[in-house]
């Protein structure tokens, strides 16, 4: 059997309704393949999960630049011990 990761998901969405619904069709695709996992919508409850030492694989949603209080950096930290991460729906500047 392979490796599950227990996923820690921060939305970021300035449109509550696709929050929510992309929320619900993630929850149930990681449910049905038994993957440990938690879909944070503040950067309060995902702070407090990441330090909570529960997850090992970090996906944030609308990227990383929006992450406060020196969060950015202790993921990195994590990333460097061998915890994952995606990003997804990240910016690129030069387009």
């Amino acid at each position: 059997m392979g490796y599950l990761g227990r996923i820690l998901w921060q939305v970021h969405s300035s449109n509550r309704l696709n929050a929510r619904t992309g929320r619900r069709s993630h929850t149930h695709a990681l449910t049905s393949l038994g993957i440990t996992h938690w879909i944070s919508t503040t950067q309060v409850d995902f702070k407090q999960a990441f330090r909570s030492g529960k997850y090992n694989v970090y996906w944030i949603s609308g990227g990383a630049e929006k992450l406060k209080d020196k969060l950015a950096e202790e993921i990195r930290e994590a990333v460097n011990r061998g915890d994952g991460l995606l990003l997804d729906g990240v910016h690129d500047e030069r387009n």
